[in-house]
């Protein structure tokens, strides 16, 4: 039987695209925040999640007797206690959290798209207030003509109707704006300014300001607790706003994390470097099941 593979990632966060299985998706109650990511080793099957004698567990598919109708052996890999794994992986990714090295990466991908997100925004709102600004010095520049350099009368009466009826549909225009647009255009800059922030606190891990190898060593935990604050909240409806993952389960999808279950260890698979997982560190068991 095959093994499981997983291919290797560029190193790219994609805010948003955030690979949730579609087959076999986490649970709502988030329970079983592994669902979905987990391959057995020795037969390539995704592991369940199960509900075994009060416990949570993830177990193989390749167990179950209707993934075998042809009477081919059942796979008898191990059961894993949802708990622990759980707990292993989360040690393992905080451990990114409190690494700037690895956390500025992040920080800036959530910075780009915000950038994006404005200027969308701007593009839409903006020219109606420029065009506005822009009637306003038009109308001061013709009163200074009529004033100054004698100015046709009728000819001024002309220009100034004329400005005034732009002003007014432009005003129109305004009024009709979309407001959660205008709201969704604050609340943007706002998320901007707050990872912009944290970049520039970050920069006090800088032992030199230098580019070429911008190696940080943490003097300042500010950015990394304000990143465990919107994780310990756990509201995903943040995430779309931030362009930042505020559960556990959406870190791991954005950092494309995948496991692989061996009988002897648990490889992790990620974008970033994530250490495997030995077997003492979780309660397992043996297959088979159904």
């Amino acid at each position: 039987m095959g093994v499981a593979d997983f291919t290797g990632q560029p190193a790219v966060f994609i805010p948003n695209k955030w690979p949730i299985s579609p087959k076999y998706p986490a649970t709502d109650d988030g329970l079983f925040i592994l669902q979905g990511l987990i391959k057995c080793g020795l037969c390539g099957s995704s592991y369940r999640a199960e509900r075994m004698g009060g416990g949570r567990y993830y177990c193989c598919r390749g167990q179950l007797k209707t993934v075998h109708l042809d009477g081919s052996p059942r796979c008898k890999n191990r059961n894993i206690r949802a708990d622990r794994l759980e707990q292993a992986v989360w040690r393992r990714v905080s451990d990114i959290i409190d690494d700037p090295n690895k956390l500025e990466p992040m920080m800036i991908d959530a910075i780009n798209h915000l950038k994006e997100r404005t200027s969308a925004l701007e593009a839409r709102l903006l020219p109606i207030e420029k065009r506005l600004k822009e009637i306003t010095e038009m109308k001061s520049r013709l009163a200074d003509k009529f004033i100054i350099d004698n100015m046709d009368t009728d000819k001024y009466k002309v220009a100034q109707q004329n400005l005034e009826k732009e002003e007014a549909r432009l005003i129109i225009l305004r009024r009709e704006a979309d407001p959660k647009e205008l709201g969704e255009l604050e609340l943007t800059r706002g998320y901007l300014r707050f990872w912009q922030n944290q970049i520039t606190e970050m920069k006090k891990n800088l032992e030199e300001p230098d580019e070429d190898h911008r190696v940080m060593f943490k003097v300042t935990d500010e950015p990394h607790k304000k990143v465990r604050k919107l994780l310990d909240i756990g509201n995903s409806d943040l995430s779309e706003g931030m362009q930042f993952p505020t559960t556990q389960r959406e870190l791991f999808d954005k950092l494309q994390l995948r496991l692989i279950i061996f009988k002897d260890k648990i490889e992790v698979k990620a974008i970033i470097p994530i250490p495997d997982i030995q077997v003492q560190e979780c309660v397992l068991t043996e297959g088979v099941r159904g």
